[in-house]
């Protein structure tokens, strides 16, 4: 975990840089950093119950041999989603996990950065009732990219 404590300091300050200057990170962008609006925050682990998981893919359909995302429910803070990203496998890769409100890219919360096991949690608040999205990425050494996005689901 010091890969990720040491790139989520870094990113913590890229974010109160990009604050002041008024630039917004959308979840997809290729930084190094950590992305919150105002009803997302990142935390150590998720809480809740576990309501969806699923695998990443390649741009050719090849699905990642370990690597699963995990999305979780709890009623707190108007009803909360999680989402974390495992690879389970050695070394550390450049890894992505984004949630935000179906279609909004200005609220919700991105864990982007070069970890040893995990990308997450990310979690946006104040979500009964409403429909989220996620996008997950993971980079292997050879420079293959598995991601999975979703831009509508779990609309309650």
């Amino acid at each position: 975990m010091k890969i990720k404590t040491v790139r989520r300091t870094a990113a913590a300050a890229a974010v109160v840089g990009a604050a002041a200057t008024g630039i917004a990170l959308a979840p997809g962008a290729k930084a190094d950093s950590s992305f919150t609006g105002p009803n997302g925050y990142i935390s150590s682990s998720c809480s809740g119950s576990l309501i969806n998981s699923g695998r990443l893919y390649s741009s050719n359909g090849t699905r990642h041999s370990t690597a699963q995302w995990r999305l979780y429910y709890s009623s707190s803070n108007g009803g909360t989603n999680c989402l974390v990203l495992n690879d389970n496998i050695w070394g550390s890769h450049d890894m992505t996990a984004a949630i935000r409100y179906a279609y909004n890219y200005n609220d919700g919360a991105k864990d982007s950065g070069v970890f040893a096991n995990y990308a997450g949690a990310s979690n946006l608040k104040n979500a009964a009732g409403r429909c989220i999205g996620i996008t997950v990425s993971l980079t292997e050494h050879d420079g293959t990219v598995y991601s999975y996005n979703r831009e509508s689901f779990h609309c309650g």
